[in-house]
């Protein structure tokens, strides 16, 4: 994936440094009327700006995303991908409001309810090429968790496989210890269905983190995957 947007005077010459440009009276009041837009200021504010624009894109970039200037509309499209508290659905506990809301929409069984305490993280994503990590999620405390997901790849003339899984750390007899677990095991298209779900139950109470990792091949052809993920805290 990539992006064409850039740092601008990444050498940051002729700028101001942190200190001046904190105490700057025109970047602190704003451009008075027929003032003049020193270069020291515009550099260093341009550079500023740019930096973090740029890190951005390559982060998305990293993740499977390309970011472009040349269209509004599919740079829009491309930034939805990023997930606030507005996307994610309220807490789910047994009994609660919640849970019935959900189970009338049809996403939760009633044997999924007896045991969900409350869904932490939904990942949904078309088109992804991705061959490793996919999620990296900070987690609210030690416990267990359920990760579930489903996966799905387009018809190619080539042989595709993938298979997910989610990495964790749980401290075994005082050793925190790297582990991990196949969520959905390797399949491909056709001769797979091309499509396959499944699940994994983990434990973390060491380094409150965990991983959800593809191992993706195209096998010689143009297939895609789309891949949903739900983390669920038990």
């Amino acid at each position: 994936m990539s992006t064409n947007f850039l740092v601008f005077n990444p050498n940051l010459a002729n700028a101001e440094d942190d200190a001046q440009y904190t105490a700057d009276a025109q970047r602190s009041g704003g451009a008075t009327t027929n003032s003049i837009f020193a270069s020291v200021l515009a550099n260093k504010a341009f550079y500023q700006w740019s930096t973090f624009v740029t890190a951005f894109a390559n982060m998305l970039a990293a993740k499977g995303y390309s970011t472009s200037d040349s269209n509004l509309g599919a740079l829009a499209t491309v930034l939805s991908n990023i997930l606030t508290n507005a996307d994610m659905p309220l807490p789910i506990s047994k009994g609660g409001i919640g849970a019935v809301s959900f189970q009338a929409a049809g996403l939760l069984t009633t044997n999924q309810l007896s045991s969900l305490a409350q869904i932490i993280y939904r990942f949904d994503q078309k088109g992804m090429t991705v061959n490793g990590a996919v999620i990296n999620l900070s987690l609210p405390g030690s416990g267990a968790y359920l990760v579930r997901a489903e996966a799905a790849m387009s018809l190619t003339t080539g042989t595709p496989s993938l298979s997910v899984s989610v990495g964790w750390d749980q401290t075994i007899a005082g050793t925190s210890t790297s582990y991990s677990a196949i969520v959905i095991p390797s399949f491909g298209f056709p001769t797979s269905g091309g499509s396959s779900s499944g699940s994994a139950m983990i434990f973390v109470d060491s380094v409150l983190s965990l991983t959800v990792s593809a191992a993706w091949s195209a096998g010689g052809g143009t297939s895609v995957y789309d891949l949903h993920v739900r983390v669920e805290q038990l």
